[in-house]
Parts: structure tokens; sequence; C-alpha cells
């Protein structure tokens, strides 16, 4: 064997069961498998033909359940009406911790078949931990949403609070922090004890760490800085769903080659119950020189019984590497890969989410300056109208769009992450970045 061959490795993928976190994997477990890898993907059922398709081995859920992201509120229509704090309580409690069990078990029992494997866990999936502590996995955390590890210079997460100025509102912070703790944590955390207690391990609090390896599907100027950064975090830039198969591209795709500013509106494939963004999208610049372009998401959203105006065109999906070339601003409600498509083609944005993590994507929108955050779940047209035209007309959003693109560019997900991902398979040791910034001390430790 040559002294530079790196042997394959079996990689296990436990991913949240949603278009949005399963599919901008596929280019990277592609690549995995191009270097050499096994890799092994458990997620929900409905997306076993992607994984198939992609080359990975499937796992179905046995004892473990998933909640399809993408069905929430059609099967979960109680959870509409709920605030957003009141939400983010349930998906914690229904959506993580009441399947992590399961979850747990199922994984397990794919590592004592093979217990040499890598976990890659989606961020989120808290069996990950467990593994680790039970079993003694190696694991690495992808994360394709904001950056969630706490920081003591950071507001609390969930809030879409930009970071306070020096000897600003930190009170304010540490307040609503622990407020916010206990109104989303408190159920949780009994249960998850409870879990613990079960697998004999003893109680923790907190969100847990990987010491391995966490790569952030983004760039540093998205994230909000930090006092701290663990030396095991790499940022590897976006993950972007790559089309496997062709698709065929709506009639009125040969407008958009026009001199009419193009604005696209889309709200995303989790909140698809209610399409109040897209019909006061419309509302709103029925009237205008523009061009809209609206994409649904698919069966399940509606955008009004009315007629539509005759500048607004309406496709359920059309693939965003088509799309987004020709478009001139982005109107959506922060949902994490769509931003950073968005950003990677340089597009300023409006944004405009207040449900589960929305409020931290459109806080960091606003803060690194590439669009504006409308803070609200439900714009006015009117508020919607003078939002994109302030995007169309002052040029410094577009100056940071560029910026980010620019910075966007200089990665290549698939590839940065498999190669930090083959390194954690043979040296199975913390993957630490070349320069460290001030280490931040993680609640696990390595094995």
């Amino acid at each position: 064997m040559r002294a530079n061959h790196r042997p394959m490795a079996h990689l296990v993928l436990a991913t949240h069961a949603a278009r949005a976190h399963v599919n901008p994997m596929v280019p990277l477990v592609r690549e995995l498998i191009r270097r050499g890898h096994e890799v092994s993907w458990y997620t929900g059922p409905a997306y076993r033909g992607t994984v198939e398709e992609a080359g990975a081995r499937y796992l179905p859920p046995r004892r473990g359940t998933f909640v399809d992201f993408d069905r929430m509120e059609l099967d979960n229509p109680q959870i509409v009406a709920m605030a957003p704090v009141a939400r983010r309580a349930w998906f914690l409690e229904h959506v993580w911790a009441d399947t992590c069990e399961g979850q747990f078990h199922d994984l397990a029992a794919e590592f004592q078949r093979d217990p040499g494997s890598i976990l890659l866990a989606d961020s989120g999936m808290w069996a990950a931990n467990l593994l680790h502590e039970v079993h003694g996995v190696v694991w690495a955390t992808i994360s394709q949403s904001p950056m969630s590890i706490p920081d003591p210079e950071l507001p609390p997460f969930g809030k879409g609070w930009h970071p306070a100025p020096p000897g600003g509102t930190r009170r304010r912070d540490d307040v609503a922090g622990r407020n916010a703790f206990a109104a989303t944590f408190g159920r949780v955390e009994i249960q998850m004890s409870r879990l613990r207690s079960r697998l004999g391990l003893p109680p923790a609090r907190g969100q847990r760490v990987t010491p391995y390896l966490f790569l952030q599907a983004s760039v540093p100027s998205f994230e909000y800085p930090r006092r701290r950064v663990a030396p095991q975090v790499h940022f590897v830039g976006a993950l972007i769903p790559k089309p496997t198969r062709p698709h065929l591209l709506p009639a009125w795709y040969a407008e958009l080659d026009t001199d009419r500013p193009v604005i696209l509106v889309t709200q995303g494939t989790t909140a698809r119950g209610r399409g109040v963004l897209m019909s006061r999208a419309i509302e709103a610049f029925a009237e205008t020189d523009a061009l809209v372009v609206v994409t649904t998401g698919g069966p399940g959203t509606e955008v009004g019984s009315e007629q539509l105006p005759s500048n607004v065109r309406v496709a359920s999906f059309v693939p965003y590497h088509e799309l987004l070339p020709k478009v001139d601003v982005v109107v959506c409600n922060g949902g994490y890969g769509t931003v950073q498509q968005a950003l990677t083609h340089a597009l300023p944005l409006v944004v405009s989410g207040r449900l589960d993590d929305k409020p931290e994507v459109c806080g960091r929108v606003s803060w690194c300056g590439a669009g504006i955050d409308l803070r609200t779940e439900q714009p006015s047209p009117v508020v919607l109208l003078r939002a994109v035209d302030a995007i169309l007309t002052e040029p410094h959003f577009r100056q940071a769009a560029l910026r980010m693109a620019n910075e966007y560019a200089r990665h290549d997900a698939p590839r940065e992450a498999a190669a930090l991902i083959g390194r954690l398979a043979e040296e199975r040791a913390p993957i630490v970045r070349p320069v460290l910034a001030r280490g931040y001390s993680t609640a696990v430790r390595p094995r």
C-alpha cells in the first residue's frame, strides 16, 4: 500500500427529513463516493429515491421516526397559529426530542454492524452526541442553518437580534437568554435528562458540540463576529443542490431576458400552509414595471384565486441555477438555502420571516448589508414595495451582495467538506483550523 493512500471509510450520514436538508447533501455525498468512501444515509422514507440516486445506501428508520419538514404544517395544522416562541418549543419537543431515542437506537445498530464508521450528522440530530458518549462514535456536524453554538458576545438564538454594541444591551441579552431557555427548553431538558438516564448517562444542560469537526455550510461574513470560535469549526461555503435530471422550464422563461427589473418571490418549502408573503408581494408589485416571478414550492401553497396581474408569472418550481442569473432582487421568508443561493449569485434580498430559525437568517442578511429584514411574518404591500424600491435604487445593497458572492466563490463546499471528512476518518481526532482563534470549550471531549 502506498504511503499516501487514504483507506476507504464507511460514513454514516444522518439528516433531517426535508428537501432543504437532503438535496444540498447530494453533491457532498457524490464527492465522498468519488473519493472512495462508502456512504450510508439515514433519513425519512420520502427521500429514499434521492439517497439512492446519489449513490448512497439507504438506511430506513426502524425504531426511529422523522417529522418531514416539508409536510410539517400540513400534518400538524395546529402549529400554523402558534406564536413563534410556542412554535419553537413545539419543534424542539416533537421534531428533535421525541425522535431522538428511536434515532439513537437505529444508528447504534448500524455502528454495531460496523464499529469503525464515522457519523456525519445534520445540526440538531441530538442522537449524535449520545452515540459518542455511549459508544465512542466519532462524529462530525454539518450545519445547514445559522450557527447556534452559544457565545457570550451574542444574543440568544432565535430572536433575530444583532450583537449588542460594547457596553450596550448585554443585560437585555442575558435576561432574554434565560427567559428564552425556560420557554423553549424547559420541557425538552426534562425529556432529554430522562433519556440520558435510561442510557446510563449523567444529566447535561445545553447544547453539546462535536469536539471533532463542525462544518458550517456558509462563509464567515454571513455569521456574527464571535469572541471565541471553536477550533474544529470550518466554514466550507454553501452546499448547493445540483439537479440530477433536466427540468422543463416554463413557457414564460424567455421573458426574463428583459431590461425590466425581475423580482423573485418565494416562500420556501416548509411554511407552505399560507401564502401571505406571496399574495401581498403580488399586490405590492402589480402596478410596477417589474416582472414578478413567484415560485410556490410545490402543491399545497396558494397565491390566491383572483386574476393575476399581467406582470406576474407563477411556477411551482424553477431550478435556481436557471432562474437566479435572470433575477435582480429576491423576496423570501428567510429560508437558509434560498438566502445562501441568492448571495452566491450576488443578489440582494428582502427577507420576511419570524418562524423557526428564520429570524436568525433574516438578521444575518441585514447584518452583512446584503438586504433588508422586515422583521415580520406578514408585511404589508406598502412595506414590501418600499423595501424592494430601496434595494433597486440604493447601490450599497448590491455592493454588499457582490462582496458576499466573492467570498462564497472562494469555496468549493463539496470538495472542502469531503477533504476534511476524509482527514477525520483517517486521524479520528479533532480536525482544527491551521490558524486557531481563541479556543472554544466544548462540553464533550474525544474518547
